[in-house]
């Protein structure tokens, strides 16, 4: 998942990127930019269903903060980035599940 501005940087959306693989879950990546997170391995593993049943993810973002919950759990909380826009109805400003 992308929460991203459309300015590029390689090739790349200037983004926060929450992975979405079986492996590292809920990952944070600041693409173009900086952030600040804590990503809890533990958590992850503790609260991701084995392959083949469905899991549920929830991303929230407010002002800076943003966090990521796999069933109920949050695994990633990304304090502060860099990657700041102000946002309004209607912008090019998208979030895309691949």
């Amino acid at each position: 998942m992308f929460m991203s501005d459309p300015l590029t940087s390689r090739g790349y959306p200037r983004s926060l990127e929450i992975e979405g693989r079986f492996r590292d879950a809920l990952g944070a990546f600041a693409i173009g930019g900086q952030a600040k997170y804590k990503y809890d391995f533990e958590a992850m593993r503790r609260a991701l269903k084995p392959l083949g049943e469905s899991n549920t993810v929830q991303v929230a973002s407010q002002d800076n903060h943003v966090t990521a919950s796999l069933n109920g759990t949050i695994v990633t909380t990304i304090s502060a980035h860099n990657l700041t826009r102000t946002i309004r109805e209607g912008a090019d400003f998208g979030i895309s599940a691949m």
